[in-house]
């Protein structure tokens, strides 16, 4: 992998020395440094263990995931990967908004009713919060 010449990768992808394999690590790292920087850049966590925990599943998830779809397009005819994940990642995306945006609703009203009979305790606010953001990233 190339890491900071830049004209090296440029002459590398017009020349078509850059493999599938590679543009996929790229990918991969690129995708992994997502999943970790805004964790980063908050500090609002008051369990160091639960934002261990939640960076690691995110980063655990990202790899699988992306490494399956590499496998699974390898295995098929293997055409446009990069085509192929990108532009469905997108769509899913943008459904994954929509889905979260209308389950919001009545997961607020579930939390709210939660919150008034179990008390304002903050592991258990925390732990829902982890179980809620690692349902939404394996959908």
């Amino acid at each position: 992998m190339i890491w900071f010449k830049v004209k090296k990768l440029e002459k590398g992808l017009a020349d078509g020395n850059i493999s599938d394999k590679e543009g996929f690590n790229y990918l991969l790292i690129n995708l992994i440094m997502c999943s970790i920087v805004p964790y980063l850049s908050i500090n609002d966590h008051k369990n160091k263990w639960l934002l261990i925990l939640e960076v690691t599943t995110m980063v655990i998830m990202t790899v699988f995931g992306v490494k399956k779809t590499f496998d699974i397009n390898e295995n098929g005819d293997s055409k446009d990967f990069f085509k192929r994940f990108l532009s469905l990642s997108f769509v899913n995306g943008i459904r994954l908004v929509v889905f979260v945006a209308i389950a919001a609703i009545p997961l607020g009203i579930i939390t709210y009713i939660f919150e008034n009979t179990i008390g304002n305790n903050k592991n258990v606010k925390d732990i829902c919060s982890l179980t809620l953001i690692i349902i939404t990233t394996f959908i």
